[in-house]
């Protein structure tokens, strides 16, 4: 009796490497999630050399209390391989330990090879921190700055501030925004399209190209929204975060007066009225809210149509109210937002919490809240004074 045998062919192995280039493996490894970019790092010497320049794109250095040993590992690779250093892009470093010492002759030494970065996060509460050493840095392409910290002396502010005047690329500036912090010395900054900080500090900052300021609005707004409409065309867009409700119609008052010619706006952060907090032994109540605060709504919503007519460009206004903020009937939300449009021919779009809409062929219709958003621009916002790039 014959047997039948099975003769097993070897099937040669195909990689993703022998039919695919470089280039567009490098472009799908650019959509991974980080995680899994760490984890291509490990499976080859390939694959290490095509993910590691992505890997160094976007650099967060935030050095433990305790440790910075990461810290100074880390440029001592880039200080040991300076062709690294071209492909990073974007540093941030954070550190709000006011007395603790980190690897900063490695950290100075490692931004002194950085010539390719084009955005830069500085965090630092020491006195004698990386904001010292601000003078002896250059980055020919820094297009994205930001300084969120106040608590400098004026030593360090100047530092800062001649640093930025350094930089006349920088598009995009995010200073302290503290009210009683200021500037020693005046920069000059011609590409700046967006800005996030405090008004006053904006008098400092010359440039004729703004598009976006975001800004809190304070006691003392008033005075520098009036100096800065009178020094600048004003024709640029605002995002203002707004303690209260009832201080909409202040804020109105001001910009119409002095900046009619506002293209966008947006107030967020806005809680409803609340009375004075009580104070007892059993309890404490700090947010004791006002017993029927739809009341107040409806006189900020009628405050704001008669400011309207006063803007000659406005194209969008949105109010961001806070999640505690209880709104008026659907039916008088919508009378409201017609009233925007007939008060304010300029007017593309209104949105009043989660309910918006747009002028549609010379229809105003109701829309969701991501479409207003995304026509309006205020995606773009959001992402560029989120993470600032």
């Amino acid at each position: 009796m014959r047997t039948r045998s099975t003769r097993i062919v070897p099937i040669p192995s195909i990689t993703i490497t022998l039919w695919l280039p470089n280039e567009v493996i490098t472009e799908i490894f650019l959509h991974l999630p980080r995680a899994d970019q760490l984890t291509l790092c490990r499976v080859s010497k390939l694959f290490h050399g095509l993910v590691l320049p992505i890997l160094l794109q976007k650099v967060v250095l935030s050095p433990k209390w305790s440790n910075s040993s990461t810290l100074k590992a880390f440029c001592t690779a880039l200080i040991e391989n300076p062709a690294r250093t071209d492909s990073v892009r974007s540093l941030t470093f954070i550190n709000r330990a006011p007395y603790y010492a980190v690897a900063e002759d490695f950290l100075i030494q490692t931004l002194k090879l950085l010539r390719r970065l084009k955005h830069i996060w500085i965090e630092d509460r020491r006195i004698r921190g990386v904001v010292s050493h601000l003078s002896s840095l250059t980055f020919p392409d820094l297009s994205s700055c930001f300084f969120p910290r106040a608590d400098y002396n004026d030593t360090r502010k100047r530092d800062v501030a001649q640093f930025l005047g350094r930089h006349p690329t920088i598009t995009q500036l995010h200073l302290w925004d503290r009210p009683d912090t200021d500037i020693p010395q005046s920069i000059l900054l011609p590409k700046l399209l967006y800005y996030n900080g405090s008004l006053h500090l904006l008098r400092c900052v010359s440039t004729d190209n703004l598009v976006v300021v975001q800004t809190t609005w304070t006691t003392q707004s008033p005075i520098f929204v009036q100096i800065l409409g009178a020094q600048t065309g004003h024709d640029f867009s605002l995002c203002i975060e707004c303690p209260l409700v009832e201080k909409v119609a202040q804020v109105l008052v001001q910009l119409s007066t002095h900046m009619p010619r506002l293209q966008k706006l947006r107030l967020t952060g806005l809680n409803p009225r609340h009375q004075d907090y009580t104070v007892s032994l059993q309890f404490r109540c700090p947010y004791n809210f006002n017993s029927n605060p739809t009341t107040t709504m409806s006189e900020t919503l009628n405050q704001i149509t008669k400011c309207l007519p006063r803007f000659e460009r406005l194209a969008y206004l949105a109010l961001a109210l806070h999640h505690t903020a209880r709104l008026p009937s659907t039916a008088k939300v919508d009378e409201a937002l017609r009233s925007w449009a007939d008060s304010c021919p300029t007017l593309r779009g209104g949105c009043i919490g989660k309910k918006a809409w747009m002028d549609v062929g010379d229809q105003w219709e109701a829309c969701s809240r991501e479409e207003f958003d995304t026509e309006a621009g205020f995606v773009l916002w959001d992402r560029i004074f989120g993470s600032g790039e």
